[in-house]
């Protein structure tokens, strides 16, 4: 690209026209560009040397801005300034701490303007830097706190200390003995409406996901040795407490450590940064290598979806979809939306799901590919128009999106029949009241 500009401006980011003229990356439309730089350089006035030189260049930087090709080269010159900018500070961040966190990259991203996302940060940076830089994954959960938080609230109603507790079970039978405990509770508070059902049956619904199997009970039973540390990290963060000393850090090390019984330092160490990163809380201040956290193995990269995935709705008479799971979230995904029946006795409700590529709520149809062929909610006979049936977007950790469905009238699972087209054949997938999907509830059938 020929340009008036000398190498040495080139490599200057008060002279690139990007960054001189703050000129959103997202926006595209020209005459908007020529708007934007026109309005800052009537600022300029008398102005300072650097503002007087890009008054000589204006008419080149306008042509430049408002061509396509040679926009998207200034594009890739001031991300490029962004990404060293960001090297840097990583650089100067590990010098001072010791240690790398993945939460580090999110905050970066989200200070750069919608420059630069937090996987090309990583992407870019952590190649480029020492090969002895210890990167900590502080964002990637094993234990679902925001459950087992919803669950202690509603313990308080039912008086009841823990899950076990609220099922008459011991902590030491097996996932499938606490799933038919589960069914036992839930059955038996259906249709009733004092406090104590309500919150019953609300733990319910939590408490079938965790048992569903041995490795979910056992985070659950993690949990609650380490409980008494989770509430005192709600209790400083509810009271503005957003920093902790690695001293600190240290003390609930040991504690967890104990509690855990267990001699694996690594996995301690790991929990308590995920809780931090749940509460947000920052970890700063003291020795690091106290904690000798850069003796950590490589952590793995979260996993985050490809897709987004949403539902169809009428805005001002043009179909759309509104996303519900977005690209981008770490996995696995789990969301819930509440929908009215619309008229009385209604037999059933059929979902349309699309998945797209962007990272926006709303997005136009035509960017969008149905995701099944057909997906069909069997509601239960004689629900009332507008009775609510709560349906569950859950996204595992393999990319596979799950619908459930739970009619809130009568507190019972609804059976979710899919379709899909995959490779030339027609995957029928129906989720049973009470069932969870496996190999078995699976049906293939050659069209």
């Amino acid at each position: 690209m020929e340009t008036l500009r000398t190498p040495e401006e080139l490599n200057n980011p008060e002279f690139n026209y990007y960054l001189a003229y703050a000129i959103d990356p997202a926006v595209k439309d020209t005459e908007k560009i020529k708007a934007a730089m026109a309005q800052v350089k009537n600022t300029f006035a008398q102005g300072t040397p650097v503002q007087r030189r890009l008054k000589e260049l204006y008419a080149e930087a306008v042509k430049i801005m408002t061509d396509n090709v040679l926009r998207e080269e200034e594009f890739q010159s001031a991300k490029k300034i962004k990404l060293e900018t960001v090297e840097k500070l990583i650089t100067a961040i590990f010098k001072s701490r010791g240690v790398i966190y993945k939460s580090d990259f999110i905050k970066i991203s989200g200070a750069s303007g919608k420059w630069l996302t937090a996987e090309e940060i990583e992407k870019n940076i952590t190649c480029r830097l020492r090969q002895d830089v210890k990167l900590i994954d502080d964002t990637k959960r094993s234990l679902d706190l925001l459950t087992y938080n919803n669950i202690e609230k509603h313990l308080k109603t039912t008086g009841k200390s823990d899950l076990y507790d609220l099922f008459g079970m011991s902590q030491g039978e097996f996932a499938g003995t606490l799933q038919s405990a589960v069914a036992s509770a839930y059955k038996a508070v259906a249709g009733k409406t004092d406090p104590k059902s309500i919150a019953t049956s609300c733990i319910c619904r939590d408490a079938k996901r965790i048992f569903e199997d041995e490795n979910s009970k056992k985070f659950y039973d993690i949990y609650l040795a380490t409980r008494d540390i989770w509430a005192e990290f709600a209790l400083r963060r509810s009271c503005g407490i957003t920093e902790m000393e690695s001293k600190e850090f240290f003390y609930y090390y040991r504690t967890a450590k104990e509690a855990l019984k267990t001699s694996d330092s690594d996995y301690v160490k790991q929990l308590l940064l995920e809780g931090l990163y749940f509460f947000r809380i920052n970890l700063v201040g003291g020795d690091f290598k106290e904690i000798k956290l850069w003796d950590d193995p490589p952590t793995p990269f979260m996993e985050r979806c490809t897709k987004s995935y949403g539902l169809p709705v009428l805005d001002n008479g043009i179909e759309k979809v509104v996303n519900i799971i977005f690209k981008g979230t770490v996995k696995p995904v789990h969301e819930e939306r509440e929908f009215g029946t619309s008229s009385a006795d209604q037999r059933a409700i059929n979902l349309r799901v699309y998945e797209n590529d962007s990272t926006e709520e709303c997005v136009n149809l035509d960017e969008c590919v149905q995701l099944f062929k057909s997906c069909e909610i069997k509601l239960t006979p004689g629900l009332p128009e507008n009775a609510p049936v709560n349906i569950i977007f859950y996204l595992d950790d393999d990319g596979v999106l799950n619908i459930s469905a739970f009619d809130l009238t009568n507190n019972i699972d609804l059976r979710v029949t899919t379709v899909r087209i995959v490779e030339g054949e027609e995957v029928v997938r129906m989720r049973l009241p009470g069932k969870r999907d496996n190999n078995k509830n699976t049906v293939r059938a050659e069209i």
